[in-house]
């Protein structure tokens, strides 16, 4: 009797629910997503020629379609991502509208590219993700649209000119232009330049199309001059090499966080370097390195050079011992990468502090065109301090980052809390600007100098770096970036033990470049402590406003001087 009790209930709810209203009902779930292979967070950028995926998620749309722009395809799965080509997969029954729930978009027109999702819905949706998108009412459906903007980056098209020495144009050759691999060869059609031995061409970058942000020049047989790059926009190469032989080729870049390419395109010139009618003569100051090496350069490869030994002129002078004799040229060569450059040995060592010039008169020096070097006159030889640094170079670079602001942010130096601020530190660590590596210790303060001590602890056995510096005489440089406008004048370093310190005048070093400086200190026992840096005001008077600078590659270079 009890079963029948239940049946009776069960029948009676079911005839219930069988009788109502499908009005009654409640309405289908209806949702508005999408998703794309674009991972979130990174940019729409890619190369033409490439593809992105993109889902609609949305639940129950009355409507639905993807729009894509003129020239742009719809691509037929399967395809294969890794083909050279995607082309062959392109759905040639799709114009610009598709209906499917995926949408396969194959790029191929450069730039900015839109594609659009339409959904059509019944009731009122509202799209919540990383932006908030509203529907709208037509024709009595609601509405919802997302567009996607694709920026598509095109073939590099490396395009360029050539002038001559005048600056008159030799070739331009644009993007469109193809040119063929030379293979090695000499190519009979392409236009073929004469150079006089020690001229130059001027090789001019004019690439726009697609965003190349550098480039790299390779020119066989050229030598850069001047500081010069192989990644300059204008870029002029010397020739001293006779013969003949192909430009060259260019390289256009294209990185910096964008889709990245690289392609070469060859310079279709021929140069032929033929015997120079100006004089053959030195085109340098004259230099002495560390290990007693002169070396200057001259306006052509040398070809002889044996037996001019005796034609050259070395006078030493000292003036704080007041020695002062010629000292004998023991061998004559030139420069195992560049014949351009003359290198003179001494049979005798010179000291930091002698006094060099040098002349020279003779008639066997000759060149690869058979040119015979011009006499020089007395000149000044000048000292470069070469050799090992003794102290170490990531430390002397600001190269360690730490994270503490008293501490410069830099391993190895120390400030305290009296260093600015987070935001506007007084010195730092920075990666904003380098000559070398991947930071430099930046010093900046509001309203001119400030006495604050920037310590250093990379010369002392108690820390992380090489260690004591041994007693002796220091050529202590670094190199130094002052941004124009500063107008500070000097700042002074001071070594704690043995206590010795040091003023460096800046006031009129250029600014807006990297310049190395440099000062002579000398230990009177090994240091242990601390090399500290100050700009101290009282080296400043009357400067004002914002003062920065950056230095990097401290060096300490042993030095002797004349016993």
């Amino acid at each position: 009797m009890k079963n029948l009790k239940y049946l009776v209930i069960v029948l009676s709810l079911i005839f219930v629910i069988g009788c109502q209203n499908n009005d009654d009902l409640p309405p289908a779930f209806e949702d508005a997503t999408w998703v794309t292979s674009i991972a979130p967070g990174n940019e729409y950028s890619i190369l033409e020629g490439e593809h992105i995926t993109f889902r609609d998620l949305s639940q129950n749309p009355l409507t639905h379609e993807f729009t894509i722009e003129e020239g742009n395809r719809y691509l037929q799965a399967p395809f294969d991502v890794g083909s050279e080509s995607l082309q062959p997969f392109i759905n040639r029954e799709l114009g610009l509208i598709n209906t499917d729930k995926d949408a396969h978009v194959l790029f191929l027109k450069p730039g900015i590219n839109k594609v659009k999702l339409r959904n059509t819905f019944q009731d009122s949706i509202i799209y919540r993700g990383r932006d908030t998108i509203y529907p709208f009412k037509e024709n009595g459906i609601w509405v919802i649209e997302n567009e996607w903007e694709v920026d598509v980056f095109g073939k590099l098209k490396p395009a360029f000119k050539v002038l001559d020495k005048n600056g008159d144009e030799i070739i331009s050759v644009t993007g469109d232009e193809e040119v063929e691999d030379p293979e090695g060869e000499i190519p009979s059609s392409w236009p073929v330049i004469d150079v006089e031995a020690g001229d130059g061409l001027t090789f001019v970058d004019l690439t726009t199309e697609d965003r190349p942000t550098s480039r790299s020049w390779s020119l066989p047989f050229s030598k850069l001059t001047g500081g010069a790059s192989v990644a300059d926009e204008n870029l002029t190469a010397n020739y001293f090499s006779l013969g003949k032989f192909t430009a060259g080729s260019m390289k256009s870049i294209r990185g910096d966080l964008l889709p990245a390419e690289n392609v070469v395109k060859f310079i279709p010139l021929v140069i032929n370097v033929i015997p120079s009618s100006q004089p053959f003569e030195i085109v340098s100051e004259i230099q002495i390195d560390s290990e007693g090496v002169i070396s200057f350069t001259v306006s052509g490869e040398v070809a002889i050079t044996n037996g001019s030994e005796s034609d050259f002129t070395v006078n030493v002078q000292n003036p704080n011992t007041g020695f002062d004799q010629d000292i004998p040229v023991s061998s004559v060569t030139t420069n195992i990468n560049d014949k351009t450059i003359i290198e003179l040995k001494l049979a005798e060592a010179v000291y930091f502090d002698d006094e060099i010039t040098l002349s020279y008169m003779g008639d066997i020096i000759e060149s690869v065109d058979t040119r015979i070097l011009n006499n020089i006159d007395t000149q000044s030889v000048v000292r470069l301090v070469t050799g090992e640094s003794v102290v170490d170079p990531i430390w002397a670079g600001a190269e360690s980052e730490s994270m503490n602001n008293n501490g410069a942010n830099a391993n190895g130096y120390w400030v305290g809390n009296n260093n600015g601020t987070v935001d506007d530190p007084i010195f730092t660590r920075t990666t904003d600007m380098a000559f070398s590596g991947d930071a430099s210790m930046r010093y900046s303060y509001a309203d001119g100098a400030v006495d604050r001590n920037l310590q250093g602890w990379g010369i002392g056995p108690d820390n992380l770096f090489k260690g004591a510096v041994p007693a002796g005489s220091y050529y202590v440089s670094y190199m130094i970036y002052i941004e124009p406008g500063t107008t500070l004048k000097g700042f002074r370093t001071a070594v704690t033990q043995p206590w010795t310190l040091t003023s460096w005048n800046i006031e009129n070093i250029p600014r807006g470049v990297w310049v190395e400086i440099g000062e002579e200190i000398t230990l009177s026992s090994d240091s242990n402590q601390r090399f500290d840096l100050n700009v101290r005001p009282d080296l400043n008077s009357g400067v004002t406003g914002r003062q920065t600078f950056y230095l990097d590659d401290m060096k300490w270079r042993p030095i002797n001087y004349r016993p």
